[in-house]
């Protein structure tokens, strides 16, 4: 009957050794998930706002509109596609607002506003992306940004 409670103590502490080795590892697999995503998006904010600056550039220095439709591809190159069922906008109204500038490509004093307009609504869209990445970031929970944006957190637009 002793040599039962040794065993029984060994074995409980192999098991309880062997969930916490499972349970470090499910952590720190999550964390270096939320790190290299909000690494990325860091990165992708970064091209973003070259692009961006690409297209105000050629936008201003020539009327070449293939010139300036190309820039405009490639900032929307980066942009992700509305879905049905995203309350962020935040892409599409982008798209609208360099598609105004394009519309507007002849009159230098429109040229003006529309750009003004193109840089506050990549500044929203970037603004929340950095929220985004630092609520993914602070991760250490294991809470998944999907279900917790699904039970109501929400990134509001300043």
């Amino acid at each position: 009957m002793d040599i039962w409670i040794p065993i029984f103590i060994s074995l409980l502490a192999l098991i309880l050794s062997m969930v916490n080795s499972i349970l470090n590892f499910l952590h720190r697999k999550r964390t270096l998930m939320a790190t290299v995503i909000t690494q990325q998006r860091f990165e992708w904010m970064n091209n973003v706002r070259v692009a961006i600056s690409h297209f105000v550039s050629v936008y201003f220095q020539t009327d070449d509109i293939a010139a300036i439709n190309e820039k405009k591809i490639q900032v929307e190159l980066f942009l992700n596609p509305i879905s049905s069922n995203s309350k962020n906008n935040s892409h599409q109204e982008v798209v609208e607002a360099l598609n105004v500038c394009l519309d507007n490509i002849n009159d230098s004093e429109t040229k003006i506003q529309c750009v003004n307009e193109l840089v506050v609504k990549i500044q929203r869209m970037l603004q929340l992306t950095w929220k985004m990445a630092k609520f993914e970031s602070s991760m250490t929970e294991g809470f998944e940004v999907e279900r917790d944006i699904k039970s109501g957190l929400q990134f509001s637009k300043r």
